[in-house]
């Protein structure tokens, strides 16, 4: 499937609610492959994109509103002011090299998603980020944000192979002053401080944890301030360094890639520190 998801293709999940039909789609993109056969000249060695060599930050302005960052194999796409018919604001792409595309999350989760889902739609928009308590008790996430102008501003510390560092921060969030995500990629290994500028009395953190993906499921283990998610041979392990409470939601959140469960933090503390790491597992259960 043009898609790029596991489930069966009568379930049709992932597909535009209007167009994208496999056969169209198939069929374009075997004669994109053929024609690249055709043209192909072996005698161009291969190098290194720039994925490969890292570290670097990209920021996109105007209507893309997208901040990309790697470094060492470890991938983050960041939207920072979201098309809610597909993406949610925030953190919405993590990616390893090596590890199933979907493991951490390869696209944001929306409530109203402009394709077709497997299971009923999430009943919020979803990204890894915060969210926090206004004084009269209602709970507001980053994930909501949208704006007629991208106000995010970027902040780059440290580009190079071993190490990228930079901090996007939100304004015009109405009840809070700023949001402050302060990002650091390494080989493997992902840290977010997120800090909560402004009245809160409570600060709230969501990740989504992959549950399955339409043909492997995975094991999802919440112990203390820990989550590991074993999918595929591999082991997602996200950490919160700060004093609080890790539990998942009661409910289902579908994305074109698979089905998540939602990972909800909370504390007292205006400043959440996480963790994000990989390694190999030798589990892999099938639907």
């Amino acid at each position: 499937p043009f898609i790029k998801n596991a489930f069966p293709i009568d379930t049709q999940h992932g597909r535009q609610s209007q167009y994208g039909y496999y056969s169209a789609y198939l069929s374009l993109i075997a004669s994109q492959l053929g024609f690249a056969h055709w043209i192909a000249d072996d005698a161009i060695a291969e190098y290194p994109a720039p994925y490969d060599v890292g570290g670097y930050v990209l920021r996109l302005q105007g209507p893309f509103h997208k901040v990309f960052a790697t470094c060492q194999g470890a991938h983050l796409e960041i939207d920072t002011n979201a098309d809610f018919a597909y993406d949610a604001t925030g953190l919405g792409r993590v990616h390893f090299r090596g590890a199933p595309t979907e493991l951490a999350l390869s696209t944001p989760i929306v409530k109203n998603p402009n394709f077709i889902t497997v299971s009923d739609p999430s009943p919020k928009n979803v990204a890894i980020g915060p969210g926090w308590t206004t004084q009269d008790g209602n709970t507001r996430f980053l994930a909501d944000r949208a704006l007629d102008d991208d106000t995010a501003e970027v902040t780059i510390f440290e580009e190079n192979r071993s190490k990228t560092i930079f901090s996007v921060t939100y304004h015009n969030l109405d009840e809070i002053t700023s949001i402050v995500e302060r990002y650091e990629i390494s080989q493997n290994h992902i840290l977010i401080d997120s800090e909560i500028q402004g009245p809160s009395s409570l600060n709230i953190y969501q990740f989504p944890a992959l549950r399955q993906n339409g043909q492997d499921m995975a094991v999802i283990d919440v112990q203390d301030q820990t989550c590991v998610v074993d999918f595929a041979g591999h082991k997602l392990s996200i950490t919160f360094l700060t004093p609080g409470s890790l539990r998942l939601e009661n409910l289902t959140a579908p994305n074109r890639n698979g089905v998540y469960d939602v990972l909800r933090f909370e504390t007292h503390n205006s400043k959440i520190s996480l963790e994000i790491t990989t390694s190999p597992s030798s589990n892999t259960p099938q639907i």
